[in-house]
């Protein structure tokens, strides 16, 4: 199921050959600048050499303020602060960001309200967030590379009553060391899809799904998470299908229901319901699958079918707040506790 992917020492090798590049000897080593920091973007740009954009009076390394623009980086670094995107985008759509390294800032890419963004071949290097999706759909953001950021590496939100944030495409990419390597959250977020990336000792999560709905996680790999590899909260209709999970401080997949507030728009939903998670691999976990919901959150109605759940200390654990999740099907090879059921009409 898993041929596509590398084996993890061949994954592993590849980020740190990239780490290697970068902190060894750079792209590349000119010090003139082909764009001035603080420029607005109204053409297609190639750059001609590194830019250095550390003024903390910048409000930014480059403002795009026009329609089909693409800003192709030609393998150079803009190295930055810790206190201003690299690239903003605000109101404009069908640009197009390539080829180099964004190095050094509060975010790489921050998007609002723009559509049809193309994201590829960029390296996100110690960005806080690297990338930034706010009332945006149909972007593309594929093969990139984001490495030892502080928080979370991908955010599709939406934090506006009337838009959304729909139809984007995550796939491709490798992330090494984020909080989460993809945040999506809010009313108004729905049908993302999110396939064959590979994170690597993320410092939280692999993928957070927050008040949202009808998204794809697929053909993912998520390695050495220090919580969940996958968390859903108050999140339904979500396919999980095809994911190999492997080693992690709490669950390859957990699926949670509460009355807390969302960071984003909040959909007042205090469940999780119908999610579907197949296929995948979640192995060597402390609980392979756990669904646990509060007052008044329940989680319900969820298939959890055809699962290699091998070498956890619990299968999966239903809490006190599940009802009717279906989990039959599944293989338990290693693991000590294959069903921990302490809810209502559970199936397996």
């Amino acid at each position: 199921m898993f041929t596509k992917f590398p084996n993890k020492d061949t994954r592993v090798y590849l980020i740190q050959k990239t780490l290697l590049i970068i902190f060894g000897c750079g792209l590349h080593a000119s010090s003139l600048l082909a764009q001035s920091c603080g420029d607005a973007i109204v053409a297609d740009v190639t750059l001609t050499a590194d830019m250095s954009c550390t003024d903390p009076a910048l409000a930014w390394a480059l403002d795009v303020q026009a329609d089909n623009v693409t800003i192709d980086l030609n393998g150079h670094t803009i190295n930055g602060w810790f206190g201003i995107p690299a690239i903003q985008i605000n109101g404009f759509d069908n640009v197009s960001i390539k080829n180099g390294v964004l190095k050094n800032f509060l975010i790489g890419i921050e998007a609002a309200d723009s559509n049809s963004l193309d994201v590829l071949d960029t390296i996100f290097l110690s960005t806080t967030t690297g990338l930034i999706l706010s009332s945006s759909s149909n972007a593309d953001i594929y093969g990139n590379s984001f490495i030892l950021g502080h928080e979370t590496a991908i955010r599709i939100s939406n934090h506006t009553p009337g838009k959304v944030a729909m139809h984007n495409v995550i796939a491709d990419n490798e992330f090494y060391k984020p909080y989460a390597a993809v945040h999506i959250c809010g009313l108004g977020t729905a049908e993302n899809t999110i396939k064959n990336n590979f994170v690597w000792q993320s410092i939280g999560f692999g993928f957070i799904l927050e008040d949202t709905i009808d998204n794809d996680i697929l053909y993912n790999e998520v390695l050495e998470s220090d919580a969940s590899a996958i968390r859903l909260d108050n999140s339904s209709s979500n396919e999980i299908t095809s994911n190999s999970l492997r080693v992690g401080g709490t669950a390859g997949l957990a699926i949670y229901a509460d009355d807390s507030p969302s960071s984003c728009l909040d959909s007042g939903d205090t469940f999780s319901a119908f999610n579907r998670f197949k296929g995948n691999h979640s192995i060597d976990f402390p609980m392979g699958v756990v669904l646990a919901g509060t007052d008044p959150g329940l989680v319900y109605k969820n298939d959890i079918n055809n699962n290699k759940l091998y070498d956890d200390n619990t299968g999966i654990y239903f809490n006190p707040k599940t009802y009717a999740n279906n989990a039959e099907n599944n293989a338990y090879q290693g693991t000590a506790v294959p069903i921990n059921d302490a809810g209502v009409d559970n199936i397996y």
